[in-house]
């Protein structure tokens, strides 16, 4: 199989790529903006030959590509906090270079990241198979432009019923291989460990469910091999959420993790504060995903392959 991966560069993208060319059943081309700027030694395994790397300009409609995986976007809320509006004409700009190449190559799968935040609102409860999603279209925030993005990328989707298209919403992610400098409240906490430092979180409790390589990679091969039509959306999930100060204290009994609880912290939030930030919709199942981990025992399982952990 012959995937065309876009975004190449970011962090979960690069994750996939080590898993894909970990099977030796892909053909893989790797598109970035800068190929000087993607560091290839720790993708490609020694004898590998199986991955290409490639700018956008180089994309060829006549290339016979049996998937293309879209991870461009925005990883980081501090960057997506800085870059405002422009998420829109980036997510679109990509999103219809692929679309473009589906409606002259039909038989080719296309999935694309999407994200949790597509189903708008505060995440009071977690998502469901039944929940709306909700956006005050008469008071638009610039916390809603990565979600709006998203959410009108799916809809574009959906109206293209005769292509083959899974959406995958992330909402929470986190791999051994995460830029530690990334604003994040599991980078902030792995940060803080490597550090010998004392994490400063909000006594305020969140859900959270980490989906990590493993399970992400699995969810992804299950959406490339599915035979048939297939044009719909899936959420993330693993066997299980957890709360933060589980996690927390997981992290102290394990990793010597070292936390204390202040009123005001800065916590960056670029897609605004949301309480149970997970999904319990299940409709992965329906592809054959199974996940392998819940997500401590993820996080746990991430955390022990970082390099600094003894």
């Amino acid at each position: 199989m012959h995937i065309a991966i876009f975004g190449a560069n970011s962090q979960i993208a690069q994750d996939l790529t080590r898993s894909l060319a970990a099977a030796r059943t892909f053909d893989l081309s790797l598109f970035v903006r800068d190929k000087n700027k993607l560091d290839t030694s720790a993708l490609i395994p020694t004898g590998q030959r199986s991955i290409k790397i490639f700018e956008y300009a180089d994309f060829d409609r006549n290339t016979a590509f049996d998937a293309i995986i879209n991870f461009v976007g925005v990883g980081d809320p501090a960057v997506a906090s800085k870059m405002g509006s422009a998420i829109f004409d980036i997510t679109y700009e990509y999103d219809k270079l692929a679309l473009d190449y589906l409606k002259a190559n039909n038989k080719c799968r296309y999935i694309f990241l999407s994200s949790g935040a597509a189903y708008g609102g505060d995440f009071e409860t977690p998502a469901q198979a039944q929940t709306l999603a909700t956006f005050d279209i008469n008071n638009l925030k610039t916390t809603d432009w990565y979600a709006v993005a998203k959410f009108y990328a799916e809809t574009r989707h959906r109206a293209l019923q005769g292509l083959s298209i899974v959406d995958i919403r992330v909402f929470n992610y986190f791999s051994h291989t995460q830029d530690l400098s990334a604003r994040y409240f599991m980078t902030d906490a792995v940060r803080a460990i490597k550090d010998n430092t004392v994490l400063t979180t909000s006594p305020a409790n969140m859900f959270r469910d980490y989906i990590t390589p493993l399970d992400f990679y699995t969810l992804i091969s299950k959406a490339l091999a599915f035979n048939g039509d297939l044009n719909i959306a899936v959420d993330c999930y693993t066997k299980a959420p957890a709360e933060k100060f589980s996690i927390l204290d997981h992290l102290q009994s394990n990793f010597g993790l070292q936390y204390t609880t202040e009123k005001a912290t800065q916590h960056i939030n670029a897609t605004g504060a949301k309480q149970h930030y997970y999904s319990e919709n299940r409709m992965a199942s329906t592809l054959g995903y199974t996940p392998h981990f819940n997500s401590i025992e993820g996080l746990t399982h991430e955390i022990e392959r970082c390099q600094f952990i003894k």
